[in-house]
Formats: C-alpha cells, sequence, structure tokens
C-alpha cells in the first residue's frame, strides 16, 4: 500500500504517515532518551539550559493540546464548561503523565511485532464478586 497510488490517500498519505508516527517514532525517542541522558552524564548539556528547553517543550505542548481541545470543543460542544476547564488546566501534565504512557505502548509494540507476535492481547476483565 505505502506509496501505490492505487490506493489514493490512504497508500500516499495514511500509510506513510502510519510507519513515520507510530513505528518509527519509539526508535526516535529512545535515541533522543538515550543521547540526553549521555550529554548530561558528560557534562555537555547544562542543567540551566536542559530546564529552560524543558519548560519550553512543555508550554508548546500544553498550547498544542489546549488547541485540540479547544477545536474539539468548537466542533462538537461535548464539554460542560466545568470539564473544559479541567481538560485545559490539566494539558501541561500531558507531557509528564500522557505521553510516557504512549510512548511504552508504542516501543511495547513494535517490540512485540519485531518478534513476530501477532496476538491481539486483550486485557483481563475486573472480575467482581456478586454481591451475596
Amino acid at each position: 500500500m505505502w506509496f501505490n497510488p492505487r490506493y489514493k490517500a490512504v497508500g500516499m498519505l495514511g500509510a506513510p504517515f502510519y510507519l513515520i508516527t507510530e513505528v518509527l517514532a519509539p526508535v526516535f525517542e529512545l535515541l533522543a532518551i538515550a543521547a540526553l541522558g549521555l550529554s548530561l552524564a558528560l557534562g555537555l548539556f547544562e542543567p540551566r539550559t536542559f530546564v529552560l528547553m524543558l519548560v519550553a517543550i512543555a508550554f508548546t505542548n500544553a498550547a498544542l493540546t489546549a488547541s485540540a481541545v479547544l477545536f474539539d470543543d468548537l466542533q462538537s460542544r461535548m464539554y460542560r464548561k466545568r470539564d473544559l476547564a479541567r481538560l485545559l488546566l490539566l494539558a501541561p501534565l500531558d507531557l509528564v503523565l500522557y505521553r510516557p504512557i504512549i510512548f511504552w505502548a508504542r516501543v511495547k509494540g513494535s517490540w512485540r511485532f519485531l518478534r513476530g507476535d501477532k496476538a491481539w492481547h486483550k486485557f483481563e476483565r475486573n472480575t467482581r464478586e456478586a454481591p451475596a
């Protein structure tokens, strides 16, 4: 399908975009984390510069998350104002709470795929005993 005009937008845009964002992204994220750790250990990166860059990245990420929430609200008007305010207040935490979970899921999925594991791996449901 990749870059095959026969599949139109899916082949020309969708499949290559998926390859870049879901398959290759964990590799580059792991390399970035390793390079950052190594540069901090070797003293190549000033801690002050690191903190400033981290704050800039966090605010940029929060702005993008807040924009996505606001655009979704403009389109669907699904959220109550209180919930919308809570989502916007949580936007800066996206980088440190949500992204690591997504990163782990991508790495785990890519690793399983490379090992040839193509099982569904359903989550076990919480089983509760029936009340007596």
